[in-house]
């Protein structure tokens, strides 16, 4: 009986062990895909200075749609530097 239950306890930590190591590796894994400055410029529209609020109303749909971190909109902006 004895050997039953260090058989079971023995289950008990593999399965602990298993199961941690699969959370550490889906923990670790990025949440988003590596951000690309040069595929989000093409997705923004033409910057015209007579219509600015139609081009932050798409620019803004665009980055949500998008999933673009507040942290790089200045980089796909049409005065940046990477256009």
């Amino acid at each position: 009986m004895n050997t039953r239950s260090e058989n079971m306890r023995e289950f008990e930590l593999r399965k602990f062990e298993l199961e941690s190591r699969r959370l550490s590796t889906t923990a670790s894994a990025p949440e988003h895909p590596p951000f690309r400055v040069d595929a989000a410029v093409k997705l923004i529209p033409k910057f015209t200075e007579h219509d600015v609020e139609t081009f932050l109303i798409s620019f803004e749909k665009i980055a949500e749609q998008n999933a673009f971190l507040p942290d790089k909109y200045a980089a796909v902006h049409p005065g940046s530097s990477y256009r």
